[in-house]
Protein backbone atom coordinates (compact mmCIF):
# COMPACT_ATOMS: atom_id res chain seq x y z
CA UNK A 1 0.00 0.00 0.00
CA UNK A 2 1.15 3.51 -0.87
CA UNK A 3 -0.09 6.32 0.68
CA UNK A 4 -0.77 9.15 3.03
CA UNK A 5 -2.64 9.28 6.13
CA UNK A 6 -3.23 13.24 8.02
CA UNK A 7 -3.90 13.59 10.86
CA UNK A 8 -3.93 16.33 13.69
CA UNK A 9 -1.60 16.30 16.16
CA UNK A 10 -3.96 17.21 19.15
CA UNK A 11 -5.85 14.14 18.62
CA UNK A 12 -3.56 11.98 20.50
CA UNK A 13 -6.39 9.43 21.43
CA UNK A 14 -7.47 7.73 18.16
CA UNK A 15 -6.57 4.15 18.28
CA UNK A 16 -3.94 2.22 15.92
CA UNK A 17 -7.16 0.30 14.32
CA UNK A 18 -8.68 3.24 13.02
CA UNK A 19 -5.43 4.13 11.18
CA UNK A 20 -5.51 0.84 9.82
CA UNK A 21 -9.17 0.64 8.73
CA UNK A 22 -8.67 3.79 7.15
CA UNK A 23 -5.34 2.54 5.42
CA UNK A 24 -7.29 -0.81 4.29
CA UNK A 25 -10.33 1.41 3.17
CA UNK A 26 -8.28 3.48 0.98
CA UNK A 27 -7.20 0.08 -1.55
CA UNK A 28 -10.67 0.58 -2.96
CA UNK A 29 -11.27 4.31 -2.66
CA UNK A 30 -9.27 7.41 -3.75
CA UNK A 31 -9.40 9.73 -0.36
CA UNK A 32 -11.19 7.82 3.24
CA UNK A 33 -12.30 9.72 5.91
CA UNK A 34 -13.44 7.99 8.90
CA UNK A 35 -17.09 9.03 10.68
CA UNK A 36 -18.67 8.62 13.91
CA UNK A 37 -21.91 9.61 13.80
CA UNK A 38 -22.45 10.81 10.37
CA UNK A 39 -19.70 13.51 11.71
CA UNK A 40 -16.00 13.19 9.34
CA UNK A 41 -12.56 13.00 11.59
CA UNK A 42 -9.37 12.05 10.95
CA UNK A 43 -6.96 10.49 9.90
CA UNK A 44 -8.00 11.44 6.02
CA UNK A 45 -6.45 8.69 3.85
CA UNK A 46 -5.38 9.50 0.71
CA UNK A 47 -4.13 7.19 -1.91
CA UNK A 48 -0.63 7.60 -3.87
CA UNK A 49 -2.96 8.79 -6.79
CA UNK A 50 -3.67 11.95 -5.30
CA UNK A 51 0.12 12.73 -4.69
CA UNK A 52 0.51 15.33 -7.40
CA UNK A 53 -2.65 17.46 -6.32
CA UNK A 54 -1.45 16.89 -2.94
CA UNK A 55 1.89 18.05 -3.52
CA UNK A 56 0.12 21.59 -5.01
CA UNK A 57 -1.42 22.37 -1.70
CA UNK A 58 -0.43 25.92 -0.36
CA UNK A 59 -1.53 27.85 2.42
CA UNK A 60 -2.71 26.65 6.42
CA UNK A 61 -6.23 25.42 4.50
CA UNK A 62 -4.72 21.77 5.21
CA UNK A 63 -6.47 19.46 1.93
CA UNK A 64 -9.40 21.15 2.42
CA UNK A 65 -9.49 22.15 -1.10
CA UNK A 66 -8.82 19.18 -2.21
CA UNK A 67 -11.48 17.32 -0.10
CA UNK A 68 -14.20 19.91 -1.32
CA UNK A 69 -13.91 19.10 -5.19
CA UNK A 70 -13.75 15.21 -4.35
CA UNK A 71 -15.34 11.88 -3.61
CA UNK A 72 -14.98 11.14 -0.44
CA UNK A 73 -15.62 7.69 1.42
CA UNK A 74 -16.85 7.80 4.97
CA UNK A 75 -15.92 4.69 6.76
CA UNK A 76 -18.17 4.87 9.21
CA UNK A 77 -16.85 3.81 12.93
CA UNK A 78 -18.61 2.78 16.45
CA UNK A 79 -16.99 3.16 19.56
Amino acid sequence: WQGWLIHLADMPFVGADVFRQVADALRQHPIVRPSYAQQPGHPVGFSARLRKPLCQLRGDNGARELLQGAAVHLLPLEH
